[in-house]
């Protein structure tokens, strides 16, 4: 968003059977420093993979520009949970 100075990553919630999986896998695993849904911390972590490839170069394109995550219902839980790991653990 150009007018924000947003680099913009949008998570849509369930849509797939494959997302109905990932929302059925609800077991309690270890995340940062507590606990969270395992099929959210697993598209988290794939989610995170992927930003850490991408992101760099879109960063440096639009230098003051802010990385802003978001998503509707699975979709936010997953963009908190991946704005939460990239403050923990990069420099953006």
């Amino acid at each position: 968003d150009h007018d924000m100075q947003w680099l913009l990553v949008a998570i849509r919630g369930t849509l797939s059977f494959k997302d109905i999986l990932t929302d059925m896998a609800c077991k309690s695993v270890p995340f940062l420093e507590g606990q969270a849904h395992e099929g959210f911390v697993v598209a988290t972590e794939r989610l995170v993979k992927e930003l850490r490839a991408k992101l760099p170069d879109e960063v440096a394109r639009y230098p003051g520009y802010r990385v802003v995550l978001c998503g509707h219902s699975m979709g936010a839980a997953i963009a908190a949970m991946a704005a939460a790991v990239l403050r923990a653990e990069d420099d953006w």
